[in-house]
């Protein structure tokens, strides 16, 4: 009989956010892209873009949207975007005091949104557009 953990997952279809705003942004956007191509059987990704910080108090963002396919549940997914924004620093203090080393955000999975408030914000509307979305 087959374990939980022996579960094969169908190939998902997944959008993500990428944002950072820390001055190591740039280095931490393009290692989290990098990591999660390694994890995908395709990705492709808006090219990176700079936006103000929402608060218009914080420094501004260098973000990206990505496209992915990849073989595991969204709750693992979701535990590997995690672990990609503690190994560049994130904290649970990190956002409230305006220091963004990496965001992460699922936006959408298998055509599902999980993250309808985010797929509104002004600064992903030209990004979903480069993946024809």
């Amino acid at each position: 009989m087959p374990m939980a953990s022996d579960t094969i997952h169908q190939q998902s279809t997944v959008l993500i956010s990428l944002g950072a705003n820390t001055p190591e942004a740039l280095k931490n956007i393009v290692a989290a892209l990098r990591a999660l191509s390694r994890c995908s059987s395709g990705m492709r990704h808006s090219r990176l873009y700079r936006t103000k910080a929402e608060n218009l108090r914080d420094h501004s963002y260098i973000n990206a949207v990505a496209k992915l396919r990849i073989s595991s549940s969204c709750e693992a997914f979701s535990l590997k975007c995690k672990s990609l924004e503690r190994k560049a620093g994130r904290t649970k203090y990190s956002k409230s005091s305006g220091k963004v080393p990496l965001d992460i955000d699922i936006l959408a999975w298998n055509g599902k949104t999980l993250n309808p408030e985010k797929l509104q914000k002004p600064y992903l509307s030209l990004p979903k557009s480069d993946l024809g979305l």
